[in-house]
């Protein structure tokens, strides 16, 4: 995330490195679904989260129309994910534990 909008440059550059480099792509971009190319390695299948239960659910319901295509648009190299997680972010409450619980399986499966 930031002010880096070119991810392509940023990969060439860094890869010509020689070094090895994950990159990310936060939102500035999605691969070309087109051609195929994607410069990044993983890259934000929607927006920012919150630690709201209601938020990661449609956040992990986003990632479906990224994989559930006869041409996958998240594959090995190219892995489309839903955010960061916000387990230890949750409002302290009765379900926070569940809740949590809820988000860091959700994650373990659509990541």
């Amino acid at each position: 995330c930031g002010m880096s909008h070119n991810v392509s440059r940023y990969a060439t550059l860094l890869n010509a490195s020689g070094r090895p480099v994950r990159i990310e792509n936060c939102h500035n971009a999605w691969p070309d679904f087109w051609t195929g190319e994607c410069p990044m390695h993983m890259y934000r299948s929607g927006g920012d989260i919150t630690p709201n239960i209601g938020e990661i659910l449609n956040e992990a319901y986003g990632t479906v129309d990224f994989v559930d295509l006869k041409q996958t648009r998240s594959f090995p190299g190219c892995w489309a994910y839903p955010d960061m997680s916000e387990v230890g972010n949750f409002q302290e409450s009765p379900s926070q534990l569940d809740q949590e619980r809820t988000h860091w399986g959700l994650w373990c499966i659509v990541s």
